[in-house]
């Protein structure tokens, strides 16, 4: 008896290993930086079924699955990604640097991904739950769209801020390694520009044997597109397996039908990424059916995903737009008492902005305790708001002019593309005080029609 005591520790974890199957962010070694950035050596994960089938994505034949890879995302760190004037910059330890063998392919590359998501509405992207368990996931990770390898062959490292968002907020989130549910559908800063939702499967279940694609970020590299995978069990409910070429990195990934393009689900977990030999990790390799398969949620457990999206198109089919000029008068549009407020419109003229003009009416008992910001269909965001401490007034209504030369607020935003969809974004950063939007006009290069 006093045995078993010694023992059950390891019993614990010899069991919680078998029960998830997982390769969590939390059981891959995790090195601190001297700045305190976190990047990983990867350990447990996924694995390559028979040839490495990985492609760069400018290398796959198929131009379909190239177009699709540009609605997915990879999962970087804050602190990897350095923000200066309009790009952000990325540094990032090279997979080699990771532990890996330079004999392994793609191992001169940075290898920065945390996890891979995927666009299925303008602003909501999918990813997999255990990418996505704590409020910290949500705020020290942006979503980084065009990581890969350009046809230059040099993997792009800078990246212009529409191709860089910020998780807004989790709106669905399930993980739960003994029914093996895992799932997350994130709400996006701001909409997505230039890059398609992707289509998926609304009901019923892939056929057995089915050809498969996957796409997004292995061991955190640049995106890869992996084929020449089948359905190998497709009796569970809530997932299926396959023998995919996926790696810690790829939790996230849209899986695709081959045949139909359409998403069957998103890769969760799967066997062991590497093996030790000589020192470094090289890939452990399976014959197509072997080892346990990598295992893909079904996109059809995210019942809410199309209700969600089509609440969205209805909303946006009531946004305000307009070529040059948008105005809207007598809004009245309640503040929420603390937290974020976003009210967007549409440009749509495709021309580089020399003249700006806004105006704004905000009430709020407290004007002081608001932020007041325009932000770019980019990304880029301006503060329209500074107050004396002592201010007591219960209006802000403000006329912001900029033309070449004035130097004002909005001077960032002149030479950009007018194009797309600006937002005003009121931040109350104090509990109880409501207040209300009242009214805004936007014009730009003096044009009122």
């Amino acid at each position: 008896m006093d045995s078993l005591r010694r023992s059950w520790p390891i019993i614990l974890l010899i069991l919680l290993i078998l029960f998830s199957g997982c390769k969590v962010r939390d059981l891959g070694l995790i090195e601190k930086s001297r700045k305190g950035t976190t990047q990983k050596k990867f350990s447990l994960g996924k694995v390559i079924y028979g040839p490495d089938n990985r492609y760069e994505v400018t290398e796959y034949p198929e131009r379909k699955f190239r177009e699709f890879a540009r609605s997915t995302a990879g999962q970087i760190s804050r602190g990897l990604l350095k923000k200066r004037g309009g790009s952000f910059y990325l540094r990032a330890k090279k997979l080699s640097e990771n532990g890996i063998c330079e004999r392994e392919r793609f191992s001169d590359q940075p290898s920065p991904a945390n996890c891979s998501g995927f666009l299925i509405g303008e602003d909501l992207l999918v990813t997999a739950g255990h990418c996505m368990q704590s409020e910290e996931d949500c705020r020290d990770y942006h979503w980084v769209f065009g990581f890969k390898k350009n046809s230059n062959d040099q993997v792009t490292t800078e990246f212009p801020f529409e191709n860089v968002y910020s998780c807004q907020k989790v709106i669905l989130a399930e993980y739960d390694p003994l029914e093996k549910r895992d799932y997350a559908l994130v709400k996006l800063d701001r909409p997505v520009l230039k890059r398609k939702p992707l289509a998926f499967r609304k009901s019923g279940k892939i056929y057995d044997q089915s050809g498969l694609i996957v796409i997004g970020h292995p061991s955190g590299l640049p995106t890869k597109i992996a084929d020449n995978a089948r359905v190998r069990e497709n009796g569970d409910p809530f997932f299926f397996s396959a023998n995919l070429d996926t790696f810690q990195g790829n939790s996230g990934s849209p899986v695709f039908n081959k045949k139909t393009g359409l998403v069957e689900g998103i890769l969760v977990r799967g066997d062991t990424d590497y093996v030790t030999e000589d020192s470094c990790m090289v890939i452990k390799h399976c014959d197509n059916d072997g080892c346990r398969g990598e295992d893909v949620t079904r996109i059809t457990l995210l019942k809410d995903i199309d209700e969600i999206r089509n609440f969205r198109l209805k909303r946006n089919k009531k946004m305000l737009k307009g070529r040059y000029r948008v105005e809207a008068r007598e809004l009245s549009i309640e503040l929420p008492s603390k937290g974020n407020f976003e009210y967007a419109f549409l440009l749509e003229a495709d021309v580089p902005i020399k003249f700006m003009k806004l105006s704004v009416k905000v009430f709020h008992p407290m004007i002081p305790e608001l932020e007041i910001y325009l932000v770019h269909p980019s990304g880029q965001e301006v503060l329209l708001n500074e107050y004396p401490e002592r201010s007591r007034n219960l209006v802000w209504k403000k006329t912001f002019i900029e033309k070449g030369g004035s130097y004002g607020l909005l001077g960032p935003f002149l030479g950009l593309n007018a194009k797309g969809v600006w937002t005003l974004k009121i931040v109350d950063t104090v509990l109880l005080d409501k207040g209300s939007l009242e009214g805004i006009s936007f014009s730009i290069n003096d044009k009122v029609y």
